[in-house]
């Protein structure tokens, strides 16, 4: 893949129309490799494969057969595949208003920390027939003209979806070895978690293994392996998820969005944003502020 097609790619996700979107995919990977990616909305993957990983913020999950990830607006994520593993899915992309109509304080804080645990298992098959149920419900809701009314189902069907994930969600199951978390992917999660928490400051591969107690020749290798990305890359990705975010709010300069994000000049900031969404930090705004209006409903 291209860095024009991994640009378009960035920006796809990040302005689809409308507050919800719905795919089903089937196909068998291996797929070409995605550099990690972030958006502006949540996303709801069923997977009925095989086996395959997802990681979150330098965070791998591996998922087995209906298994669920959860993934919050900006959390940094990609998936990968072995040769031969199915890609069989269900995603759902929707709008953080959405969840707004959930107005009780107790339940947000149940989705909230549903959203945090992001990987769900469906403990028995009552349950999951009924998530299935919901799922295909949704699918086919999707497909229908959009009007008023298929607008206002798909958001009450989704809404189902979530309050019974919330209500029967539970771990996932650890009784395959492939799930046990290895010495590098411990490595990989605590620079990850170092680079989240120390993105708006200089950051370089060795400050990040002195903090973590690591060589930085061993942590470069395990972290493009298990994230699919370099270490740098992924500060950029970091970086540029922040200023996608401020730029949203329009509340800051742009020069003062490019400082909150942690970039060491505005030349490099405006290089690094127009590469991965062909198109400057102001035009970006304009389309945001635009795309807000056509979202109002």
């Amino acid at each position: 893949m291209t860095k024009k097609e991994q640009s378009e790619m960035l920006l796809e996700q990040s302005s689809f129309e409308g507050p919800i979107f719905v795919s089903q995919v089937s196909d068998t990977g291996p797929e070409e490799p995605i550099e990690s990616h972030y958006h502006d909305y949540y996303e709801l993957y069923f997977y009925t494969g095989n086996g395959m990983t997802y990681i979150v913020e330098g965070k791998s999950y591996y998922l087995r057969t209906n298994d669920i990830m959860l993934v919050e607006k900006y959390a940094p994520h990609h998936t990968t595949y072995s040769s031969g593993q199915k890609r069989d899915r269900i995603l759902i992309r929707f709008a953080p208003f959405i969840l707004e109509y959930i107005t009780s304080p107790t339940i947000q804080k149940v989705f909230k920390k549903m959203f945090e645990q992001r990987h769900i298992s469906i403990p028995n098959a009552e349950a999951l027939h009924t998530v299935v149920r919901l799922l295909n419900t949704i699918v086919k809701t999707s497909h229908e003209p959009i009007t008023l009314f298929q607008q206002l189902r798909l958001r009450y069907e989704l809404l189902k979806l979530l309050v019974l994930l919330a209500e029967h969600s539970a771990p996932p199951r650890r009784t395959s070895t492939a799930q046990t978390k290895e010495e590098k992917d411990q490595h990989v999660e605590e620079a990850a978690a170092y680079i989240d928490a120390h993105f708006k400051e200089k950051l370089s591969l060795d400050i990040i293994a002195e903090a973590i107690n690591v060589n930085k020749f061993y942590l470069s290798r395990v972290f493009n392996e298990v994230m699919g990305i370099s270490i740098v890359k992924h500060i950029s990705s970091r970086r540029l998820a922040e200023a996608e975010r401020l730029l949203r709010v329009d509340l800051h300069s742009i020069t003062q969005v490019s400082q909150m994000s942690g970039f060491s000049s505005m030349s490099h900031f405006i290089k690094q944003f127009k590469e991965a969404y062909g198109m400057t930090p102001g035009e970006f705004r304009q389309q945001a502020k635009e795309k807000r209006k056509k979202r109002e409903f």
